[in-house]
């Protein structure tokens, strides 16, 4: 009774193929061998199993007969009885089947894990392809001229985060200014402080940053702690009042005038719009691509800035309590402030 297409599948599964001859054989010895031994119900010698082999496949050699059940003892689909190869005798049962096909199973899975390895690894190299910087590159190295993308789409918060470190903040520094706005933000809580540090790297370079957040980002509260990590906000906290020490130009406020762009800009230069946050899509433009847009934004950050209230401001005891009490604790500080100056 021949195989049906299931069990075929999982044959070839497990790596007992049947798409080629010599795999195919491997199988049809296989199943001879266990319609032979249910005739027998004794251990056959290999006269027998070539003789049956005969009666199906005339071009078998014994030595290529010798090399199949070679292959099924090695993996164990085929028991041996008999020290001596002339008086060897063979078994295959159920009982050899399932120890046969457990050891191939296992063999495959782990071929499988380190293929999926291999898969996960390329495709961690793909992502970290730039492919706006890597045609510069290719640019400046076949034609020796330097050229820049005057606009380009980006998808993903991963792909927007080396779009900004190569496009604008390692290219700041001293007397440059970084404008960044964070409109809401939930897309960006994991792993945010990590990368804002590339901004923090940028002001100790001598560029000044400034980052604008709306209220609705602390308004998120233990989910702005829950996903940005309570030592790595207290961290940061740490590392504002260090830059404020050291006169590291980072500030950073919160703006309640009606919504500007989403953005990061160098300068009036190039900017980096936020389509979407979810899912994230932006837009890198240049001032030589549509000066006007890059204009306008620029203007709605310095209005929305110059009536913000600054954070970097407050006092040391005030942004420990935020680690301590939660980003809401911005808000309590603002609603205080408009106290104050209702009274």
């Amino acid at each position: 009774m021949e195989l049906d297409q299931d069990m075929i599948e999982k044959l070839n599964l497990l790596g007992l193929k049947t798409s080629t001859e010599s795999e195919s054989r491997t199988v049809a010895l296989l199943r001879i061998m266990l319609q032979l031994q249910s005739e027998t119900e004794r251990p056959m010698e290999f006269s027998e199993i070539y003789d049956a082999i005969l009666r199906e496949e005339e071009e078998l050699s014994k030595t290529w007969v010798h090399r199949l059940l070679k292959g099924l003892t090695d993996v164990g689909l085929v028991r041996t009885e008999g020290e001596r190869t002339y008086r060897k005798r063979f078994i295959a049962d159920a009982t050899t089947l399932t120890r046969g096909l457990e050891k191939l199973k296992a063999q495959r899975r782990g071929e499988v894990q380190e293929q999926i390895q291999e898969l996960q690894d390329e495709t961690q190299r793909l992502q970290e392809i730039d492919c706006g910087l890597l045609a510069q590159q290719m640019v400046a190295t076949i034609t020796g001229r330097e050229q820049v993308p005057r606009a380009r789409f980006i998808q993903g918060v991963e792909e927007l985060d080396r779009v900004l470190r190569y496009a604008i903040t390692d290219d700041a520094g001293e007397g440059d200014i970084i404008r960044a706005t964070v409109m809401r933000g939930r897309a960006f809580l994991e792993g945010g402080i990590e990368r804002t540090y590339k901004f923090v790297r940028a002001a100790e370079r001598g560029a000044e940053i400034r980052y604008m957040f709306r209220p609705e980002f602390f308004a998120m509260g233990d989910e702005v702690t829950e996903k940005m990590g309570q030592e790595s906000i207290a961290g940061f906290i740490q590392e504002m009042i260090r830059m404020r020490t050291e006169d590291i130009p980072f500030f950073i406020r919160v703006s309640r005038q009606p919504r500007t762009y989403n953005q990061v800009a160098l300068n009036a230069d190039k900017i980096a719009l936020i389509i979407t946050e979810e899912p994230m899509n932006a837009t890198l433009v240049t001032k030589d691509f549509n000066p006007d847009l890059v204009r306008s934004a620029i203007e709605n950050f310095d209005s929305a800035w110059n009536r913000a209230f600054s954070i970097t401001d407050l006092s040391t005891e005030q942004l420990e309590m935020v680690v301590k009490k939660g980003p809401s604790f911005i808000l309590d500080v603002l609603s205080r402030l408009d106290n104050d100056r209702s009274g």
